[in-house]
């Protein structure tokens, strides 16, 4: 049964308006400014409105209907963009998957997310073709020839010659369900986050006015179109301004000067591990002659390497956020005026309410720590949830809150200052651990490049406290010291027990430090059987366990 839609009470600053009507705008409006820049293609946002509309009804032609869900499993390229566009246009569902996903992964997905027809590149499509094989909902397979355009010989670039410019079926409302987006599953399953248009509608319009977004900027993109950030956050803010896109397929610290000066960029976005990256190279003259004064960031870094990345590249500022998937990848931005404060993630961006759940379960004060919890003033500012699980969506809601299962505490300001994920919080001795808050005083001594901590169990206090240190190679670092030096910054239950060293910290795909791998591997030089001194040869060293 149909469940029968509720009056709308009022209106909100979305009223009708989505992504697709901006396309179609921008389509009759600025027929011939540059959208997508790609290999030395340009494709105007007049050629891109066509292409939407003659791949939509490519695809209503195979039979595909309104509603119905449509993966795409392709590299970076415009096809995936047209393509993802088209399935919104015409009111069907668009579902992403990974193009660094395990096979066992996608077939989850394509069955979790009943996928009814799958676009896929010609290099990957035996791979699907076998997992739809086995799903009976699939019924179609779409081929693309990347970056071809109306030149290839694929089905989908095929559409783009054979297909009417125009779609006749109405616009979808902000309210139908537009992007199924599949998380990235560090707890278990990959959950998939269900996106209205009306989310689409917000998502680009809180970041055109966080990053002050204009008609002349060129941003330079190359994160995974899959993902929240590749696909929604660096994407639709462009659409709304009519801006221009610079698509590359891989992000190169060698090279980024160079392209940044060459496609006249005037925007982009990093997160840590690029930073760093960049800063491995040796300084060259185009560092900073580019256009670039600001650039989205994420991900924790300490300010000397703020400082130097800014001074290196011209006073780029690094314009940190704090967001989840289920917040449509951003509730807190850090201000590019003068009140930008390095390391925090800003305040809540308009429209957005934020508080802090201490672990008691009562409402935090201005410094202390727990759990961030989110409201928007809008029914669209948050996602709808998680798709056919019921009981997550309301565990993720619970008491009328989007509780994020991320830590952090918000200063005098109002400002947010992340700490951590929830789950990676360390239980010891009945008390609750930040990782971060180790990590930012083991950080401080002398000798440390970079530093994570996790815990690992332990017979008697649930868990033991490892530093995972990389060197910065200014002198030989000693565990034992290490540890001294913690205790006189921190509580005596949060010391770290263990130490051990390592040339890098090893990362996931999306550059994010890897607690799952350093657990398993702290596991394995510290068991818990060892007693009081371990015995774990580091590239700097040795490990120390201690028990205080």
């Amino acid at each position: 049964m149909t469940q029968e839609a509720k009056p709308v009470v009022g209106w909100d600053m979305v009223g009708q308006r989505t992504i697709s009507r901006a396309l179609a705008y921008n389509r009759e409006v600025i027929p011939s400014k540059s959208f997508i820049e790609y290999r030395g293609l340009k494709i105007t946002y007049g050629q891109f409105g066509r292409a939407v509309c003659q791949i939509a009804n490519g695809l209503r032609a195979l039979g595909i209907r309104r509603g119905e869900h449509v993966m795409i499993y392709l590299p970076n390229c415009p096809e995936y963009l047209a393509a993802a566009f088209a399935i919104q246009r015409m009111g069907a569902v668009y579902v992403t998957c990974s193009t660094l996903a395990a096979e066992d992964e996608i077939r989850y997905q394509v069955s979790n997310g009943d996928v009814a027809a799958i676009i896929v590149a010609r290099e990957t499509e035996a791979l699907v073709r076998a997992i739809a094989a086995e799903q009976a909902s699939v019924g179609s397979i779409i081929t693309v020839d990347c970056g071809a355009m109306d030149t290839g010989s694929a089905m989908l670039n095929r559409m783009l010659v054979e297909n009417s410019d125009r779609f006749d079926e109405p616009f979808p409302s902000v309210d139908e369900l537009a992007m199924i987006m599949y998380t990235s599953g560090t707890s278990g399953r990959p959950k998939g986050v269900l996106w209205s248009h009306g989310n689409l509608f917000v998502a680009g319009l809180n970041r055109v006015s966080a990053f002050d977004y204009t008609v002349d900027d060129r941003l330079l993109h190359y994160f995974p179109l899959y993902h929240a950030n590749g696909g929604v956050s660096l994407v639709n803010p462009v659409i709304l301004k009519g801006a221009t896109i610079v698509m590359i397929e891989k992000f190169s610290a060698s090279k980024l000067s160079t392209m940044l000066v060459e496609h006249d960029i005037t925007f982009t976005a990093f997160n840590a591990t690029h930073v760093k990256m960049v800063l491995n190279h040796p300084r060259v003259p185009q560092d900073r002659q580019h256009r670039v004064r600001r650039a989205q960031f994420a991900l924790p870094l300490d300010n000397d390497r703020r400082r130097e990345f800014s001074d290196q590249f011209g006073g780029i500022r690094l314009v940190e956020l704090y967001g989840l998937t289920e917040s449509l990848g951003m509730a807190t931005c850090s201000p590019v005026d003068s009140l930008w404060k390095a390391g925090s993630a800003g305040p809540p961006i308009p429209g957005i309410r934020l508080k802090i759940k201490r672990e008691d379960g009562t409402d935090g004060g201005v410094g202390d720590s727990g759990e961030i919890l989110l409201q928007s003033f809008s029914r669209y500012g948050l996602s709808g949830g998680y798709y056919k699980d019921p009981h997550l969506t309301e565990e993720l809601f619970a008491g009328g809150w989007l509780n994020s299962g991320d830590t952090g505490h918000v200063d005098e300001d109002g400002y947010l200052w992340y700490l951590d994920r929830k789950k990676d919080m360390i239980k010891r001795s009945g008390f609750n651990i930040a990782a971060a808050e180790v990590e930012r005083a083991v950080a401080t001594y002398s000798g440390v490049k970079e530093v994570a901590v996790v815990g690992i169990p332990d017979e008697f206090r649930e868990e033991r406290i490892v530093a995972f240190i990389v060197s910065n190679g200014t002198g030989r670092l000693d565990p034992t010291s290490v540890i001294d030096y913690c205790t006189r910054l921190l509580a005596p239950f949060k010391v770290p027990e263990h130490v051990a060293f390592l040339e890098v910290l090893p990362e996931n795909i999306l550059g994010k430090v890897d607690k799952k791998y350093l657990r398993v591997r702290g596991m394995e030089l510290f068991p818990s059987s060892q007693g009081v001194v371990g015995g774990a040869q580091g590239a700097n060293g040795d490990g120390v366990a201690r028990m205080n």
